[in-house]
């Protein structure tokens, strides 16, 4: 027997003797990490039965730390304080997120005792149910806080919460008994939202989300994540890993559209809503019905209903995603890539809907999309099309959606003033993410805006001005030249909406967000008065406030010359917004009918307290648009 066998042996017999242990628990573990061997009773005859599994190792020898046959001793507690420590070990449980490991053990390695950081133990809820895994056998959930209910015999979840009848984020629409199966696993069961950091959750509460890493010390819930890019919203523009932690959130089931009650209708037998957000609230015994909110008793506005209980019927469904989480970084303006720029060092895009996709290790750019293989407007040459980054939903510096506002002004009239308000109190246009102000007046400055940058206008060519059919000024070609500048100056290409904003009209941009965020993405213009519902002229686009969105300007930039050609005799006799109307409609750009977009004189009225309403028109001096902008916005 050696010298070191000799030492391990007194090691271990004087462990055993020990009066605070009973017991050790003796391992041989290879030098690979492999455990062998098992426990064996205290005392001379432990020591003597290791000493003996030593001498049969290999060799025999133990003259260096890579020898095979290291001994491994933990420390078990006496017989009689097992009840205790057990009861110890879940109240543990109940306080901690993951409770359920155990403690390194001490580790003897060449004549060295120390505590080494050996691999953690398996919780004791491993065996359990994770996930969407049927849970009806085990009976046990693996995350904390969760509970195995049952839908029927067949199958049964791990869920936080459940409620009878159907689950809109369940791959089918059958009614859950929700009977609880087995105990609830102890901890927390709460969910990170976006913005939070979602590290210890590992899940979201927002639908269509899931917790993306960045690195070591952030994760946040997304829709969206590309390893390597930055994220827009993000303090700065480092890459994010985008592993995956915990599952994705969902929204609600394809089944839903098909199988609930629509709005209106009797939801107390299917026990589900159609309508994303809302809740099977009911009324009486015999009626329940589908809103987004309930408030017990008599509704006063309809005296002649029963009054509500507000029992609620089934599950609520859950409400739509946003495409956005919101505002941009400050960074991203300066650091993000426009059109035709190389983004392979920043991989962000300006533009709306732009990604940065990659050609090579050289060249990458900004583009709508990309197919791998050659590209014939690059000379054929071959794209990996590789993204390196996160798609772009434009450069929302104050709020999403963004928007890009522009008005035309005289210099030497009310108008000059109204926007040199607008500008001081950042309100008007100069509540968008960006902004310009044209004329056909020479270039003018209009002074500093609040954020201490000199503005300065935007020269336009001069176009005669007739008297259009409906008697208003015949200005088409006057606009069709303010187009032209727009385009050229490129900038409406990083927002989701651009806006021609009359310079008389009151615009609370936070409206118009409001009104086409929902819209986000589309090749469409909006529509604002049905003054004359009878006439094929309506629904038209009164032009106090146009509303475009990035692609319908797009298709416009490149297929105006169809409306020239198809109609340009009409434009000495027809007003800039009717000749806008019919060339989109000629050009295959979509319209939406929004009339709270636009409260005008002219059409059906202008309400400066109406809430809903995004813009109001005229009022002509600085006096009359002060007190509209404040009875709005108050």
């Amino acid at each position: 027997m050696t010298q070191h066998e000799l030492e391990i042996g007194k090691l271990i017999h004087e462990g055993a003797a020990d009066d605070d242990l009973a017991a050790r628990q003796v391992i041989l573990v290879d030098t690979d990490g492999k455990q062998r061997g098992r426990r064996y009773a205290a005392g001379a005859l432990l020591a003597a039965i290791v000493v003996g599994l030593v001498l049969l190792l290999p060799g025999g020898q133990h003259s260096s730390a890579n020898t095979r046959g290291v001994v491994a001793l933990e420390s078990q507690p006496k017989s009689s304080d097992l009840g205790s420590k057990a009861k110890d070990d879940d109240d543990d449980d109940d306080a901690t997120k993951a409770p359920h490991t155990t403690k390194a053990p001490v580790v003897v390695k060449d004549d060295v005792k120390q505590t080494t950081k050996a691999p953690e133990l398996k919780d004791k809820f491993a065996a359990c149910s994770a996930g969407k895994d049927n849970c009806n056998a085990t009976e046990c959930c693996h995350a904390p806080g969760m509970q195995c209910y049952q839908q029927n015999k067949f199958y049964a979840q791990c869920k936080e919460t459940c409620t009878s009848g159907p689950d809109p984020t369940h791959w089918d629409g059958q009614f859950w008994t929700c009977k609880a199966l087995g105990k609830r696993t102890p901890g927390d069961a709460s969910c990170s939202a976006p913005g939070q950091d979602c590290r210890s959750t590992k899940c979201c509460t927002a639908v269509n989300t899931q917790c993306f890493e960045k690195n070591d010390g952030w994760a946040t819930c997304k829709s969206e994540c590309v390893a390597g890019g930055p994220d827009m919203s993000d303090a700065n523009g480092d890459p994010w890993t985008c592993k995956k932690l915990g599952p994705w959130t969902p929204g609600a089931a394809p089944w839903v559209a098909e199988q609930c009650a629509m709005d209106g209708q009797d939801c107390s037998k299917k026990q589900c809503c159609k309508t994303p957000g809302a809740q099977c609230y009911q009324q009486s015994a015999y009626w329940s019905q589908c809103k987004p909110g309930c408030t017990p008793g008599q509704n006063p506005e309809r005296g002649w209903e029963p009054a509500w209980s507000c029992n609620k019927t089934g599950t609520r469904t859950p409400a739509s995603a946003p495409v956005s989480e919101g505002k941009v970084a400050s960074w991203v303006k300066n650091t993000c890539a426009g059109s035709a720029e190389d983004c392979t060092n920043s991989r962000c895009c300006l533009g709306a809907d732009m990604q940065c996709f990659q050609k090579n290790d050289k060249w990458a750019t900004c583009m709508e999309d990309c197919s791998a293989g050659r590209h014939v407007e690059d000379n054929n040459e071959t794209w990996s099309c590789k993204p390196l980054g996160p798609r772009s939903h434009g450069l929302a510096l104050k709020g999403f959606p963004s928007l890009f506002c522009w008005s035309l002004i005289q210099t030497t009239t009310y108008e000059f003033d109204i926007i040199k308000f607008q500008m001081s109190k950042d309100a008007g246009i100069f509540g968008c993410d960006q902004y310009a102000v044209l004329s056909t007046d020479n270039v003018t400055e209009l002074g500093k805006n609040v954020d201490g940058e000199t503005i300065s206008t935007l020269q336009v060519p001069t176009a005669p001005i007739t008297r259009s059919v409906d008697g208003t000024a015949g200005n088409a070609k006057l606009f069709m030249n303010c187009w032209d500048v727009i385009i050229k100056d490129g900038r409406f290409r990083n927002h989701a909406w651009t806006l021609k904003v009359d310079p008389d009209a009151v615009m609370v941009a936070p409206r118009v967000r409001s009104h086409m965020a929902p819209h986000f993405g589309e090749n469409v213009y909006i529509v604002n008065c049905n003054k004359f519902p009878s006439s094929p002229n309506f629904p038209m686009m009164y032009g106090a406030l146009e509303i475009y969105s990035f692609k319908a300007i797009d298709v416009y930039a490149r297929r105006k010359s169809l409306c020239l050609t198809d109609m340009g005799m009409m434009l000495p006799s027809w007003g800039e917004d009717y000749f806008m109307t019919h060339c989109l409609d000629h050009i295959g750009v979509g319209r939406i009918a929004d009339f709270g977009s636009l409260g005008d004189m002219n059409c059906l009225g202008a309400n400066c307290g109406d809430k809903w309403t995004a813009s109001f028109h005229p009022f002509k001096d600085v006096k009359l648009w002060e007190k509209c902008w404040n009875t709005a916005t108050r």
